[in-house]
């Protein structure tokens, strides 16, 4: 068997002996602690078989001449393991979750010698695919798939030479939004046994709950999207294509990294026991992340969902949650002097946002917090506003020698403001945009439909001949972008600047400010 640089057999090389043992080794009832799992084995019975394991597959393909003609041909493997290896041989299948302890199934070392093991929904999955590829009889273990959940949408991750997990950016992405789901609940088939139906729920994503952590000042704060290391490794070793424990904690780690995720809480770590993951620079260098990142794999420490990570999940496709109602006011900044040492986490927005000279330092924080797109399409928006305004306040004078003039000069400012409009919408709301933000889905609908609607028959977005209807259709959107900058003011509030008012960012704005 080709082995990888930590030792271990190549994944391929680790498939192709577990669905040869299993579709050769014969599951049966065994009882423990009066109890009976059906579809066991034990550790002597599988040590034993891999002690001299043959395995035989026939291949037939017509001829490359005559297609009539057949052509055939047999393959024999045999592996023949003594009982040490073999014991690592069934520690391997348990660290990539093929297999678990029907007892205990969180004991995570193989009990010797008579441990008694079940195959998890991985391990079937893998047997059934080992089972078509090789066009092999199924027979026996038809009874296993009808009675016990199969995972169907087990991750295969790429993979190198050296049998290295392939850790571009696309596919970390592409492994968060497997680990983060679409949240939203499975349909679910009423006939099928309450343990599959459960399955089923916990495959479409890793458990996230609430937490509520006591900050510097006593008060309680209440973090969402959140999950513990050791249950999202778990999880991802479920349903990703790893190999162990170390490839899904190596994967968190790079989700750390990006930005996707962050450590809530590491209180109550022992961090003597605690499992540090260290992970550097990617060949696909990105802005999005820091240099070097560690993700702690212990029971204690809490991570959670960021505002990057919820922007590049499909979470999209539905109403993010709610915090709280908000008015279109708050996206504006009144003419009130903010107080910067109120309590109010609105009270500090206003502030930071109530001159330009400050912004910059609150830029640089959200460019490593990886959502500076919102405070844009905010600034961006206000700039826009202003310009509407303008515009609107201007009148054509009637019976006049320059009312040809003041309508020509009228209609080029409808067509640069709908131009401003249409690279708002472009760049920060249409589908897939290049900065796309996490809005409430309603309201994105109502924006999308609007623009579809308008766009149709004309050139240009939104402008028409008619200077009415253009400025009617200008000022429907502009109260829909005054939506949407709501309830970004509102997620800036609670979000970025609870946690932004702590670094020294914000103790540069204040100095700016002072000087």
């Amino acid at each position: 068997l080709e082995t990888a640089a930590d030792g271990r057999p190549f994944l391929k090389n680790t498939l192709d002996l577990f669905g040869t043992l299993f579709t050769s080794l014969e599951l049966w009832p065994h009882s423990r602690v009066s109890k009976t799992f059906p579809y066991s084995f034990t550790t002597d019975e599988a040590t034993a078989k891999l002690a001299s394991l043959r395995f035989s597959q026939f291949s037939c393909s017509p001829g490359p001449n005559n297609h009539a003609h057949i052509t055939c041909w047999g393959e024999v493997n045999t592996f023949c393991l003594v009982r040490q290896a073999a014991y690592e041989t069934l520690q391997h299948f348990m660290d990539a979750r093929l297999i678990e302890n029907a007892v205990t199934p969180t004991l995570e070392k193989i009990e010797m010698p008579n441990g008694l093991y079940t195959v998890t929904p991985k391990g079937l999955h893998i047997i059934e695919r080992f089972i078509t590829n090789k066009c092999l009889s199924e027979h026996q273990l038809l009874a296993v798939f009808a009675s016990n959940p199969v995972c169907t949408t087990l991750l295969h991750v790429k993979r190198d030479e050296t049998d290295k997990l392939d850790m571009s950016l696309s596919m970390v992405i592409k492994i968060f939004r497997r680990f983060v789901g679409q949240h939203h609940v499975p349909a679910k088939t009423k006939e099928a046994p309450k343990s599959i139906l459960q399955y089923i729920e916990y495959s479409e994503m890793c458990p996230l709950t609430s937490f509520q952590k006591r900050t510097h000042t006593g008060q309680q704060r209440l973090y969402q999207h959140c999950f513990s290391a050791v249950a999202a490794v778990k999880w991802l070793c479920d349903f990703v294509s790893f190999v162990g424990y170390n490839e899904a904690a190596e994967i968190a780690a790079h989700f750390e990294r990006y930005g996707l995720i962050k450590l809530v809480s590491d209180m109550n770590v022992d961090q003597s026991s605690a499992i540090m993951y260290s992970v550097g620079s990617l060949e696909d260098d990105s802005s999005m992340m820091v240099e070097v990142c560690e993700f702690k794999l212990a029971n204690e420490a809490i991570y959670c969902i960021t505002l990057r990570g919820r922007k590049n999940s499909d979470w999209n496709r539905l109403a993010p949650p709610r915090v709280g109602s908000v008015t279109s006011t708050s996206s504006s900044i009144t003419h009130e002097k903010p107080n910067v040492d109120s309590n109010d986490k609105f009270d500090h927005l206003q502030y930071i946002l109530a001159h330009t000279a400050r912004h910059p330092h609150f830029i640089e924080y959200l460019k490593l917090s990886f959502c500076d797109e919102y405070y844009l399409f905010w600034a961006e928006v206000n700039d826009l506003k202003t310009k509407f305004t303008q515009s609107s306040h201007v009148t054509v004078p009637h019976n006049s020698d320059i009312t040809d003039v003041m309508e020509s000069e009228l209609k080029k400012r409808h067509r640069y403001l709908t131009q401003i409009v249409s690279r708002i919408y472009s760049t920060y709301l249409a589908p897939s945009s290049q900065s796309e933000l996490i809005i409430d889905h309603t309201l994105r609908n109502k924006v999308i439909q609007f623009v579809s609607a308008a766009k149709q028959g004309y050139t240009h977005m939104l402008f028409l001949s008619s200077r009415k209807i253009s400025i009617s259709k200008l000022r429907t959107i502009m109260e829909l972008y005054e939506e949407i900058q709501a309830n970004i003011f509102q997620l800036l509030a609670t979000d970025i600047v609870p946690e932004f008012i702590k670094t020294s960012h914000f103790l540069a704005l204040k100095q700016c400010v002072e000087d």
